[in-house]
């Protein structure tokens, strides 16, 4: 039975913690330069991180909890940028040279006439 009314903040702060485990599991795949499970993880994140949009307003003693799931986030988001980078920058370099041999290939191999 759906319903359009905001969720319980215990509720809300289900969905902090689960964004918490999520993020520790990319770190720990990340660091074993699994990358396709880290790529399958970040869907995850991206619809917990959606889910928050639909929860309740936290209370003030809520709030405190929040902030120390949220430190957890960023500093686990902190550690993946950090890993991802080099990452992201040797894919850039690979991609690259594919273009240039497909380029040689190309130029070498074109149509006479």
């Amino acid at each position: 039975m759906g319903t359009t009314m905001a969720e319980t903040t215990p509720d809300t702060l289900c969905h902090y913690q689960t964004i918490v485990d999520i993020t520790e599991h990319m770190l720990a795949y990340a660091r074993a330069a699994q990358w396709d499970q880290v790529t399958a993880l970040a869907r995850e994140y991206r619809q917990a991180v959606q889910n928050l949009h639909n929860a309740a307003p936290l209370s003030r003693e809520e709030l405190a909890s929040r902030r120390e799931l949220m430190l957890i986030i960023l500093e686990n988001d902190a550690s993946l940028r950090r890993l991802i980078t080099p990452e992201l920058e040797r894919i850039g370099r690979t991609v690259g040279n594919l273009h240039r041999q497909r380029n040689v290939l190309q130029a070498y191999f074109a149509p006479v006439g």
